[in-house]
């Protein structure tokens, strides 16, 4: 690509924006997670892993349809009109009528892949809720892209809240069984998509449009994001085939919920790059230094604030695990939770450069890579899940450190890809220091781990984030601007 030198102005890339939304979905991110950990820690224990098993088997062969049929056009949608809000109404529009054809094949698909999995009666009774779920899912997502597109991080971040608490009102039910489970998840899509359907409405006017060159547009641009997506899906699927197989539901169980919790521990990159990507499309466009530049302090970061996370996992994954689901539930899950822990720090920095990668319009060469990963993994995990299953007695675990290896071989490759290495001196000497106070954090978990968990976790946490302060781990304009959005939190008065 030739280089530009234009420069972005404020309306592109406004960095009070993207730190603020990146402030609301990080503090929406934390609350949503609190509420999963208490979700986590009532619903399985309740129901147990088989009943877990049964119901993860369930939702992951119904929601990787459910993907497949999506195209990608979510993703291209938010890319579209992050970059050109004028588009929203045509680009929803084209998206529904689109999806109105693909209701049938969803059920379609699910019900053979139920069939030659031959699976079991519980799992055809989920399956019938769950498909219900995807349809109304085919039409909410839209939805929730466009408001992404719109940087409205308020609005998605009370529905995403919303969408995580409805779970919890199962909790008096749960002796009718996993059943209730299913019917929360039809609920919650229901739910959402009605609000951001009148959030929309009072914005643009959206009437399902059967238009082929518009269709066109809509699958071929969102064909890099459906193999990215798919590919995500596929591995937990065939984690989950070769758990089945290899192992027994139990194992399908105990993995489901350590991917469930490892995937509340990602809520950092989550919320950044849910921040970034509409204003990166802009950008990309405009200022390629800028771009650069800022490629370079996202990865840093992002890998700063890895370790802490890293740590606390590995530290506390056994008191994390006896919490949530008591000392003779999924007695294996703290091992598996450690085994995750080494994945953190890449699937941070394979986060962030997709994102950036999708907003430079690369994401092809990409998606290349991932269907090849995925033949990797499945390798891997073919070889490893007996192998744990017959030392460790948990499968689980080969499942999980084969996608360690996968994302290592991801974060090479981004590397590659992006020709543009944030690993100089200085940035090896932040990186250097965050050690340093992730070393502290260690001692301090180690000294208080046997208190109640939160009393490690918060002493950790303010130990990391003292001696990062004190150590300069974040760059000075960083630190104006944690100290410009904490006095905005508080309302505290500018010096």
């Amino acid at each position: 690509m030739a280089t530009n030198t234009k420069t972005a102005s404020p309306e592109v890339f406004s960095q009070s924006r993207v730190a603020r939304n990146a402030a609301i979905y990080f503090f929406g991110q934390i609350f949503t997670w609190l509420i999963n950990i208490v979700t986590i820690s009532i619903i399985p224990r309740a129901l147990g892993e088989t009943a877990m098993g049964q119901f993860a088997f369930a939702m992951t062969t119904a929601s990787t349809v459910q993907t497949l049929l999506t195209l990608g056009g979510d993703n291209f949608l938010t890319k579209e009109v992050g970059r050109d809000r004028n588009l929203s109404a045509q680009l929803l529009s084209g998206l529904f009528g689109l999806r109105i054809f693909l209701i049938p094949l969803l059920a379609l698909i699910t019900y053979l892949t139920f069939y030659v999995l031959k699976a079991d009666a519980v799992t055809w009774q989920l399956g019938h809720l769950l498909i219900i779920a995807c349809v109304v899912a085919l039409f909410a997502d839209p939805l929730r892209a466009v408001l992404l597109g719109w940087e409205e991080a308020k609005q998605i971040t009370l529905l995403d809240t919303v969408f995580v608490l409805i779970p919890l009102l199962t909790i008096p039910f749960l002796r009718y069984g996993i059943i209730t489970q299913a019917i929360a998840t039809v609920l919650s899509y229901c739910i959402v998509f009605a609000f951001r359907y009148q959030w929309i409405q009072r914005h643009i006017a959206i009437r399902p449009a059967f238009h082929f060159d518009l269709w066109n547009t809509l699958v071929r641009g969102g064909l890099p994001f459906l193999v990215n997506n798919l590919m995500l899906q596929l591995s937990a699927f065939i984690a989950l085939a070769i758990l089945r197989h290899q192992a027994d539901i139990d194992a399908v169980g105990v993995y489901s919920q350590a991917r469930r919790l490892f995937g509340t521990f990602l809520f950092i990159p989550t919320a950044i790059g849910m921040a970034l990507l509409p204003s990166l499309a802009r950008l990309a466009e405009v200022g390629e230094a800028e771009f650069r530049q800022l490629q370079s302090r996202v990865l840093i970061l992002l890998m700063v604030l890895a370790l802490p996370i890293t740590t606390t996992v590995m530290v506390l994954a056994r008191p994390i695990s006896h919490l949530l689901y008591g000392a003779h539930a999924f007695q294996d899950m703290p091992a598996v939770l450690q085994m995750y822990a080494l994945a953190i720090l890449p699937m941070y920095v394979v986060t962030a450069m997709y994102q950036f990668l999708v907003a430079q319009n690369r994401g092809g060469t990409w998606t290349r890579f991932l269907i090849a990963s995925i033949g990797i993994y499945s390798l891997i995990a073919w070889f490893l899940v007996p192998y744990t299953e017959h030392t460790f007695r948990s499968g689980a675990i080969g499942a999980v450190l084969a996608t360690c290896f996968s994302e290592l071989l991801s974060v090479v490759f981004a590397f590659i890809l992006l020709q543009n290495n944030p690993l100089n001196a200085e940035t090896l000497s932040r990186l250097f220091r965050a050690l340093v106070a992730t070393l502290g954090m260690v001692a301090v978990m180690r000294l208080t781990q046997n208190l109640f968990l939160l009393i490690p976790v918060v002493l950790g946490f303010i130990t990391f984030a003292l001696l990062a302060w004190v150590l300069r781990v974040l760059t000075p304009e960083e630190q104006q601007k944690v100290t410009a959005l904490i006095r905005r939190a508080f309302r505290m008065p500018a010096r």
